[in-house]
């Protein structure tokens, strides 16, 4: 019988396939204790503890005094950053008087959880990942070779008004900081930088830099964040433009496998001294929505957002311009070590005065990733890029293949 291989299989040892096994039984086993619980452990043991959490906690949900389903949730909830709910649960194990080995293995988790809430105060993060690859349209130009004027010339267009393929690397460098103040808010600041370079083409290479600095506060399922944002882009070595402004978001988790967020930005955006015309203020506000599928290790995510750009010199408010967009994603883990994500993007824009210039501008991704060593990890990505324009010469088509390689502490 099935029931009896899972039992063998858990009992052995052999967890990831105990796992592949009762996965496809979950739908209609789900809510029996035995099943549960082997299920839990097969799941710890193969790295998805979420799961295994959602299992034990069904174990004690008929079974309230199963002391080892207990004391299996307290392991799921510390492995996945539940540290709170995990020492009262080993604390309540332990309550029970266990046998001594229990007390001791307890009792090392304790001690990790105390060393956890004394590093807590401080946080930091950082990355930084490689990237290599092939980009059709590295100045994301029209492939047409001319266009007609309303004055009746034909108009031929230079080799860099033309789309141009070339090879491109990216150094991307993260970190992040945050300090606590109590254990519900806190300060927090991030920095970012990418540099994108391209093989022959340098007068389109990209140097982005970010900084964010603000204030976090968690209260039960509702996050709030309010960052000050700062970020300059050059373009040929040369800066394009500076933007700074203040953001706000708004998460709450609605229920165990959903996720709702809103979210805001008001920002100066100040371009370089020979085109300080198009000096605009960027207001924008959307929501998103996200869903984790258990069983199955995927999420689904839905955004969307309104933005208007005005110029700060009225003389040039055909420059202004609205937008919409919208973002949809689906993000799958097979496996603890392999990532697949697809995703569709797109903005429709629309100036406000002057000729009428409409656009629509779609993205399509597909990007695997694979964590092979901790720390490490390698990517695939295949990137798509489409502008259509009543415009001819602002439609085109874009394409970006390309590797990475990452290591993240």
């Amino acid at each position: 019988m099935a029931a009896d291989r899972l039992e063998s299989l858990v009992d052995s040892g052999e967890y990831q396939q105990a796992y592949e096994l009762a996965l496809p039984q979950l739908e209609q086993n789900a809510g029996e204790p035995g099943f549960d619980f082997l299920f839990g452990m097969a799941a710890i043991e193969s790295g998805y503890p979420q799961q295994a959490l959602f299992a034990f906690e069904r174990v004690l949900a008929v079974e309230p005094q199963n002391q080892r389903a207990r004391l299996e949730l307290a392991r799921a909830n510390f492995m996945v950053g539940n540290v709170d709910e995990a020492k009262r649960l080993f604390d309540a194990v332990l309550a029970t008087n266990p046998p001594q080995h229990v007390r001791e293995n307890i009792q090392r988790f304790l001690d990790q959880i105390n060393v956890r809430g004394q590093q807590r105060d401080h946080q930091f993060n950082a990355s930084v990942d490689f990237k290599g690859g092939l980009d059709s349209n590295v100045n994301s130009a029209t492939q047409v070779q001319s266009i007609s004027l309303p004055i009746g010339l034909v108009l031929g267009l230079g080799d860099t008004s033309r789309a141009l393929a070339d090879e491109f690397y990216e150094l991307g460098v993260s970190g992040s900081y945050l300090k606590l103040l109590r254990k519900d808010m806190g300060l927090f600041t991030a920095l970012t930088l990418s540099d994108h370079r391209n093989a022959s083409y340098h007068q389109f290479d990209l140097l982005s830099t970010g900084l964010s600095l603000g204030y976090i506060y968690k209260s039960g399922k509702h996050t709030l964040r309010i960052p000050l944002q700062w970020q300059q882009l050059s373009v040929g070595h040369a800066m394009y433009r500076n933007s700074g402004g203040v953001g706000a978001e708004w998460g709450f988790d609605f229920a165990k496998q959903q996720q709702l967020t809103l979210f805001g930005q008001w920002a100066q955006l100040r371009y370089k001294d020979s085109e300080q015309y198009r000096d605009a203020d960027l207001s924008l506000a959307g929501g998103a929505w996200s869903y984790s599928f258990v069983p199955g290790g995927a999420t689904l995510s839905l955004s969307a957002y309104l933005a208007d750009e005005t110029t700060t010199d009225s003389t040039y408010n055909y420059l202004g311009r609205n937008y919409v967009g919208n973002r949809l994603a689906l993000q799958w883990q097979p496996k603890v070590s392999h990532e697949l994500l697809l995703s569709w993007s797109q903005q429709n824009i629309h100036p406000v005065f002057g000729k009428r210039r409409e656009e629509s501008y779609s993205q399509l991704a597909l990007e695997w990733n694979w964590h092979f060593v901790p720390h490490w990890s390698a990517g695939l990505t295949l990137n798509h890029f489409n502008n259509s324009s009543n415009i001819e010469i602002y439609s085109y088509d874009r394409t970006q293949e390309y590797a990475t390689l990452g290591y993240s502490f």
